[in-house]
């Protein structure tokens, strides 16, 4: 009976989960962003950590549920990771090599961690239950990543609310993430009390379960939202490498000269690329820094493409490439010193597509 009840409370948890995949899937397959990708990734993980977790429960020997749940806290020190680089891609412009140091030393804190100190396992009613990782090693590794996972979540925050709707969906997103921050005081208790030790794996189940299930009720009809950029765009452009512009949009409407003076700026950039290199170089990016400023450029074959924003930001750098890209493979080939409306048009419509990302 109890070995069903189990099964039955894993796939409960399991099931938000399972919806907070689709939807991510359905909108990564249509953009293919990195984000979206990373948040597929963080669900599917989290899958894996409920799996292992009530196999360790269900194993008919104490070897077996002592591989599985040793398994499932380095999934979920993965899982928590993600979630950390999954904020700070959205808020800058790569990921730097500092970041992914510390976040293995993470990972290998948690490995000595269970090396040094091997967790402890019971037995009750044929079910194996384990106690939570509460060595040293483990304790600051757990409150690190969690440390880490609540700056970048209150950044994205305090940047994106500055955005007409990005005040609304990173408050989701704070709310979601921030529950985790009661782990803390549970470490603390835990290592203290055996019984509080045995309960928080389940607790920490039983949070990834409502992180997701908030996720996917609030995320459900919009989930390109979850790519919340915290930069102000304010405009995009679409030049030939004769200089001509192909069509220039005003993201904020109080920018609608600058982005026509820019426009210019931005041909004469082109000119002045062009005549300098012997080779055209393409599928490169340029970034032209300013005072209060940013000038991305992406170097198509035929075209090149051009956001004027705030500052610079790896996600908008892989919808710029994106927008060239499948304006250059709609249209095939384009005259340097000629537009027609039909290519205004497809410009259009690409960058609607993309409108959910950019507003």
């Amino acid at each position: 009976m109890l070995r069903f009840i189990i099964v039955a409370i894993t796939i409960t948890m399991m099931t938000p989960i399972a919806i907070l995949l689709i939807i991510v899937r359905k909108a990564y397959s249509a953009y293919k962003l990195a984000p979206l990708k990373m948040k597929e990734l963080i669900a599917f993980i989290s899958i894996l950590y409920l799996i292992f977790t009530s196999l360790g429960n269900l194993s008919t020997s104490k070897s077996v549920a002592f591989f599985f749940f040793e398994s499932s806290i380095i999934i979920l020190t993965i899982m928590a990771i993600l979630a950390f680089l999954y904020f700070r891609l959205l808020r800058t412009e790569k990921i730097a090599l500092e970041i992914l140091i510390i976040c293995f030393l993470i990972i290998f804190l948690k490995v000595i961690s269970l090396i040094s100190n091997p967790i402890q396992i019971h037995k009750h009613d044929d079910i194996f239950v384990r106690e939570a990782d509460l060595s040293i090693y483990g304790v600051v590794a757990s409150i690190t990543v969690l440390a880490l996972i609540s700056i970048e979540a209150g950044l994205l925050y305090k940047d994106a609310s500055r955005k007409p709707h990005g005040k609304k969906y990173s408050r989701y997103l704070l709310n979601a993430y921030s529950i985790v921050v009661i782990l803390v005081p549970l470490y603390l208790v835990g290592s203290v009390l055996e019984i509080f030790s045995i309960f928080i794996p389940y607790l920490q189940g039983v949070l990834v379960s409502m992180i997701a299930l908030y996720l996917a009720i609030v995320f459900r009809k919009k989930p390109e939202k979850l790519v919340l950029l915290p930069v102000h765009i304010r405009g995009l452009l679409l030049h030939t490498y004769g200089g001509l512009a192909i069509f220039r949009k005003a993201l904020d409407p109080s920018f609608e000269r600058v982005i026509a003076l820019s426009s210019s700026l931005v041909a004469s950039i082109i000119g002045l690329e062009t005549a300098i290199e012997e080779l055209r170089k393409t599928y490169i990016f340029r970034v032209h820094q300013l005072i209060e400023t940013t000038i991305i450029m992406f170097f198509g074959k035929i075209t090149v493409g051009t956001f004027v924003l705030n500052r610079d930001n790896s996600v908008i750098r892989a919808i710029l490439r994106k927008i060239v890209l499948e304006f250059e493979r709609t249209v095939g080939y384009i005259d340097e010193g000629m537009i027609t409306d039909e290519e205004i048009t497809i410009a259009k419509k690409i960058l609607n597509r993309y409108m959910e990302f950019l507003s």
